[in-house]
């Protein structure tokens, strides 16, 4: 039962990870579009 708490817990925080990783790379490409017009 912990190892399975565990393993959920990784997925969650894997998930944080991706989803901060998306924003941050959005929000670079916006940077990057924003400063060439």
């Amino acid at each position: 039962m912990f190892a399975f708490e565990l393993s959920t817990l990784l997925l969650d925080y894997s998930n944080i990870i991706v989803n901060t990783w998306q924003i941050y790379f959005i929000i670079c490409l916006l940077k990057i579009t924003n400063s060439t017009y």
